[in-house]
C-alpha cells in the first residue's frame, strides 16, 4: 500500500464514522422530541404576578425587599434588563407557533439574577416563573454572556486588584452556576 491509499482509507473511515455519528445523533434526538411532553405553563399570569410583586408603581415588596431578594437595586436590575432587551434578540418578547408569548425579559432576566444570587439550581424556576429547568438553564448561560459583552467595555477601564479578583469570582461562578456544581472549590 502507498501513502496516498493509506491517506484515503483513513479518510474514509473517519467520514463513516461521523457519518454515523450524526444519524445516532439525529435518531436520538428526534426520539426524544417526539416524547417530549408539552407543559402548559401560563407564561402571562406569572408575568402579571411577577410585576405586581416587584416592578409595578405600588408592588408588593418595597425597593428594600427588592435588593434584598434579587442582590440589586430595582434601577440596575431595570437598566440590565432594558439593555438586553435592546441588543439581543433572545431578550426580547417573542411568540411560539400556537401564538403564546414567550417569557418576557423582566422573567429572563429574574431568573439569571436568582441563580446567580442564590446559587439555586435552573429547575428552581419552574414554580414561580414557571420556566423549565433547560429554558433557565439557556437564560442564566446567555444573561452571562450577553452581560459581559454589553459592559466589558465600560468597565475595562477599572484595573484594579478588587476588580480582577472580583471577575475571576464572577466568571467562576457563572461557570459553576451554568451546569460545573461539582467544581465549587474553585470560588475561594
Amino acid at each position: 500500500m502507498n501513502d496516498d491509499s493509506d491517506d484515503e482509507l483513513v479518510l474514509n473511515t473517519l467520514l463513516s464514522m461521523a457519518q454515523n455519528m450524526v444519524r445516532e445523533r439525529c435518531k436520538s434526538s428526534y426520539s426524544e422530541k417526539k416524547h417530549r411532553k408539552w407543559i402548559n405553563r401560563d407564561r402571562e399570569a406569572e408575568n402579571e404576578l411577577l410585576v405586581c410583586d416587584y416592578f409595578a408603581p405600588d408592588s408588593l415588596y418595597n425597593l428594600s425587599k427588592f435588593e434584598e431578594r434579587f442582590r440589586i437595586s430595582r434601577n440596575s436590575f431595570l437598566r440590565i434588563a432594558r439593555d438586553l432587551e435592546r441588543n439581543y434578540e433572545f431578550f426580547q418578547l417573542q411568540w411560539d407557533a400556537r401564538g403564546k408569548s414567550g417569557f418576557t425579559t423582566i422573567q429572563n432576566c429574574t431568573t439569571a439574577f436568582r441563580q446567580l444570587g442564590y446559587r439555586t439550581t435552573a429547575d428552581a424556576s419552574d414554580e414561580y416563573l414557571k420556566m423549565s429547568e433547560s429554558t433557565g438553564q439557556e437564560c442564566t448561560y446567555l444573561f452571562c454572556e450577553c452581560v459581559i459583552e454589553l459592559y466589558r467595555d465600560i468597565y475595562v477601564g477599572i484595573v484594579s486588584k478588587a476588580a480582577t479578583i472580583l471577575g475571576k469570582y464572577l466568571t467562576r461562578l457563572c461557570m459553576i452556576l451554568l451546569g460545573c456544581l461539582h467544581h465549587s472549590n474553585l470560588i475561594g
